[in-house]
């Protein structure tokens, strides 16, 4: 339970407390009662209640155990101040509340029982001189109250348990909304980037082809690689709207998933695609640059987490692209945590964005992971990761 339920449940006990004194007194005012054993009782509630504040915080558990014995209490007040026919018998009703909005099923389920429980030992402790029809009245009651409460106590539950979850919703939308706002801010940045980038390296290819054809003779290598090094920057350029998880404006065509393989293929250095392993076949319509990036991070992903000799196997089954490495494997927190942007765990891997290797990207930087789960979100697909302790298993689900 969070720290404020729990301070609103301690409160609503001294409230409770506060107003069986008061109704102690007036009722000491109308008639005689077994004030002793009531003003003990109610001592008694107080002083649980205080050990309850002092001793925070508290699990569901023991608070709904402190609930079950409020219904302890309130039988015994009720047997010293007239059974069964008590009319603040119906506070019994307030403890199943309060437990169907504060611990859920078994708790309400548990309270209703021990109210049960409790206001039939009323009836079993009291004076049976009355005639049958008003025994039968009683019993009526019982019934009556016993039914009411199990309803009341459902309905609530179900009511308590469907806020909770669109509170749950609303915080996954929040966080959703946030990682939106920040694939924004990285689409933004990329667009800049390819904007400003773009005019020079045109310039410089346009006069690197100038030169090439130019017979300079013993420069001609020189001129050839400066070629090929701009439109390696161009592929790169052109490859950042799919880093940053922007795949809107790339249209879905159908393509068959061996050529997907031959993409990824390209996308990772020679000595890693020498060791990745595919298998799978069949026909995809989706937008190939988006999704050709996504398993290029996954599979980068899983290298990194390897040796230098481990293979990496991709395959395609059903819908479903699976990336398996035999690395170290992630710890639970880590797995809770891998596809938020900027968390990491290579550590010294990567500086001023650079990859191991020198190659351009978002390894080390903490939005591999992160730009996978957005890109197969936009996709209208997830992602999700598995790890048994030895190597770790990332599986892209999209739509067909």
């Amino acid at each position: 339970m969070d720290p404020s339920s729990s301070q609103w449940f301690v409160r609503s006990r001294w409230v409770a407390v506060a107003g069986e004194a008061l109704v102690l007194c007036v009722a000491l005012a109308l008639g005689p009662l077994h004030a002793t054993a009531l003003w003990i009782l109610i001592g008694t509630h107080a002083a649980s209640n205080a050990a309850l504040h002092l001793s925070a915080p508290h699990t569901d558990r023991a608070l709904s155990v402190v609930l079950v014995g409020d219904v302890v209490l309130l039988t015994a007040m009720l047997h010293f101040s007239g059974g069964p026919t008590n009319p603040f018998a119906a506070l019994y009703f307030a403890h199943v509340t309060f437990a169907a909005v504060l611990f859920g099923g078994r708790a309400t389920a548990a309270t209703w029982l021990v109210s049960m429980l409790g206001y039939a030992a009323l009836f079993a402790l009291a004076d049976h001189a009355h005639g049958e029809a008003y025994r039968a009245h009683l019993y009526g009651m019982f019934a009556a109250f016993a039914i009411t409460g199990g309803l009341l106590g459902f309905f609530v539950a179900r009511l308590s348990r469907a806020l909770r979850e669109r509170e749950s919703e609303l915080r996954i939308a929040e966080q959703r909304a946030e990682r939106a706002s920040r694939v924004a801010s990285l689409t933004t940045l990329a667009a800049g980037a390819a904007h400003e980038l773009g005019s020079p390296l045109g310039t410089i290819g346009v006069i690197a082809g100038e030169l090439a054809r130019a017979d300079l003779g013993e420069h001609a290598e020189d001129i050839q690689l400066i070629r090929d090094e701009v439109q390696r920057c161009r592929r790169i350029l052109d490859s950042l709207s799919a880093r940053s998880g922007d795949v809107v404006g790339e249209v879905p065509v159908a393509f068959p998933v061996e050529e997907l393989w031959g993409e990824v293929r390209s996308r990772v250095p020679a000595d890693r695609a020498e060791r990745l392993r595919v298998s799978g076949d069949g026909s995809l319509l989706v937008p190939r640059l988006a999704l050709a990036q996504a398993l290029t991070t996954l599979v980068e992903n899983a290298f990194d987490a390897s040796d230098a000799t481990s293979l990496v196997e991709l395959d395609f089954k059903d819908g479903a692209f699976e990336v398996r490495d035999r690395g170290r494997g992630m710890d639970a927190p880590t797995l809770s945590r891998a596809t938020e942007p900027f968390f990491t765990t290579k550590d010294g891997q990567a500086q001023d964005g650079q990859a191991p290797d020198g190659r351009a990207g978002a390894t080390g930087m903490g939005l591999g992971l992160f730009l996978a789960s957005e890109i197969a979100s936009a996709l209208g697909g997830t992602l999700e990761l598995a790890s048994s302790g030895q190597g770790t298993t990332a599986r892209l689900v999209i739509p067909r």
